[in-house]
């Protein structure tokens, strides 16, 4: 009586098979496009802002309006803050 045992099976060693929705999966995570760049563009210029209003000579109200718009209105709240926000004057 002849056995056919494969080396796996001698070896203890699992052998796993993808699926093909894990293979799809993978992919999706590593192909994130251009989401994740304009989020990081959109996080430093929040940034920006934030230390360019705790900055200004605004009074500490409008310097709390302005945090909390640019922090609840991420994108939005910046390009609010570029046009309506506090100007520093030149001389």
């Amino acid at each position: 009586m002849v056995c056919a045992v494969s080396a796996a099976a001698v070896f203890g060693v699992r052998m796993r098979v993808e699926s093909n929705d894990e293979k799809q999966g993978a992919l999706r995570m590593m192909n994130f496009g251009y989401h994740g760049i304009i989020g990081l563009l959109v996080l430093a210029g929040d940034v920006w802002a934030l230390i360019n209003i705790l900055q200004s000579s605004a009074t500490t109200n409008k310097k709390l309006i302005w945090i909390l718009v640019v922090l609840l209105l991420p994108f939005l709240g910046l390009i609010l803050w570029y046009f309506l926000g506090p100007r520093e004057r030149g001389a």
